[in-house]
């Protein structure tokens, strides 16, 4: 792959902008504000049923409207934009991620500097500047696994799965979190896209997984910083539930990749980790993620019931209306 500079000025605009809108208005509305025209952008509807934003839509210039017909989850309604993008790039971008055109161009630069690079994302932080885990990372093994769930990433902090640091450096990663990723149009293409396998969470991982096998460098640019506030992008009331659909697509993402042996084992001591913070949380008195870290727990110590819940979820197609896909 050779991406040129001067490639790129010759297609301005370079990119295309792709969101997916699960009951998110207000949030879209403000992102179609704050990225103004000439960007184009293409905005998939994934709650047409609920709500109508097709207004929001013809009131800004280069603007594409797709009603998906449904809720058919995150990776595929994101698929369905880039089978109508004509740009050299695609910028997946989430209602509730603050990005504007400087990152984005910003991002896109960097890609078009190596001819090596397929995509790039902003370091995501917190609404009071705390590092997001949800930046990106590395694909997980059972070491990666141990250094999260003991906490030994904090000290090195390249050796986990997650991103979790400021930096201002550019990290070279395995994957990239889809609530902000720049990509070549052509290689995402060229790789299928997202795996229609996973409906929310672990579709971006399972995409840096095959970027990473086809020898694409992915880098994460720390001195990009972009404001995520998790849980915003639609309407996902149920803290427990979240955090299953988390865990359990990290459960079916390990046991797609991986042996049976090595699946569960790092099953086994993400959830050990995930047991101890909720009884870290305990101790301390706090329950604010209480919650949280206990369906971790279960839904990784639990791998096989876990699955058979993912299985029939998937056999059912539909998703119930409390639980969004824009990546919350």
């Amino acid at each position: 792959m050779s991406v040129e500079r001067d490639h790129i000025e010759r297609h301005r605009p370079a990119y295309v902008v792709v969101t997916v809108a699960y009951r998110s208005r207000p949030l879209l509305k403000a992102m179609l504000e704050r990225i103004a025209p000439p960007t184009p952008i293409i905005v998939v509807d994934n709650s047409a049923d609920h709500e109508d934003i097709t207004d929001l839509v013809h009131a800004r210039p280069m603007t594409t409207y797709i009603n998906a017909g449904g809720n058919v989850g995150f990776g595929a309604a994101c698929n369905l934009a880039a089978s109508v993008a004509s740009q050299p790039f695609m910028a997946f971008v989430n209602p509730d991620a603050d990005v504007d055109v400087a990152v984005l161009n910003g991002l896109v630069d960097k890609i078009a500097s190596d001819s090596r690079c397929s995509s790039a994302g902003p370091l995501l932080v917190e609404a009071d500047g705390r590092p997001s885990a949800g930046s990106g990372g590395w694909l997980p093994t059972p070491l990666r696994a141990l250094m999260h769930a003991t906490g030994l990433f904090r000290v090195l902090p390249e050796s986990g799965i997650w991103i979790g640091r400021h930096t201002n450096a550019v990290l070279d990663v395995e994957w990239i979190a889809g609530t902000c990723l720049v990509i070549v149009t052509d290689v995402f293409r060229q790789l299928g896209g997202f795996a229609p396998r996973y409906f929310l969470y672990q579709e971006d991982m399972d995409l840096g997984r095959r970027l990473r096998e086809h020898g694409y460098r992915q880098i994460v640019v720390g001195d990009i910083r972009v404001r995520h506030i998790h849980g915003t992008s639609s309407a996902v009331p149920d803290v427990g539930r979240l955090a299953w659909s988390r865990a359990s697509a990290l459960v079916d993402y390990l046991a797609a990749t991986h042996s049976w042996v090595t699946a569960r084992l790092v099953c086994a001591i993400l959830g050990a980790g995930a047991l101890g913070r909720a009884g870290f949380e305990v101790l301390r008195g706090r329950t604010s993620r209480l919650s949280e870290f206990g369906t971790h727990a279960i839904a990784l110590a639990l791998p096989g019931r876990t699955l058979k819940l993912v299985d029939a979820r998937r056999g059912g197609r539909a998703m119930p209306h409390n639980e969004g896909n824009s990546r919350p």
